[in-house]
């Protein structure tokens, strides 16, 4: 069955670039899907660096403390080892300092907002 006006291979044709045409907007569409994995992943690489330096700075700026925390922990617990503390003591001891941390670092954000006389609190 043919469209009045048009031959049969005028429309065949047609069909065939139609065709080409989707297969080559396809194909872009799976190239543009893989770009975008790669650029996710790298994206999702370059943050996990950024959150290693960060844990890392971190563990560093903690270290004195930890060190007091473990030979304290350490004469409390005879029998116990530096993994057990850093297994059973260390992650709560060091949410509680880096709590008490940030509770220093709003309590004088605070004071020098309030001492601007810009803020109240």
């Amino acid at each position: 069955m043919t469209t009045p006006g048009y031959s049969r291979e005028f429309i065949e044709e047609r069909e065939a670039e139609e065709a080409e045409r989707r297969r080559q907007l396809e194909e872009q569409q799976r190239e543009n899907a893989r770009i975008r994995e790669r650029y996710l992943k790298g994206l999702d690489d370059e943050r996990a660096a950024k959150r290693a330096e960060h844990d890392a700075e971190i563990e560093a700026s903690l270290a004195a403390d930890k060190a007091r925390a473990m030979r304290s922990w350490l004469a409390a617990n005879p029998g116990r080892t530096e993994a057990d503390f850093e297994r059973l003591a260390w992650p709560h001891l060091k949410a509680n300092l880096l709590e008490e941390r940030q509770r220093q670092v709003f309590e004088a954000t605070k004071a020098a907002m309030r001492a601007s006389g810009k803020y109240s609190f």
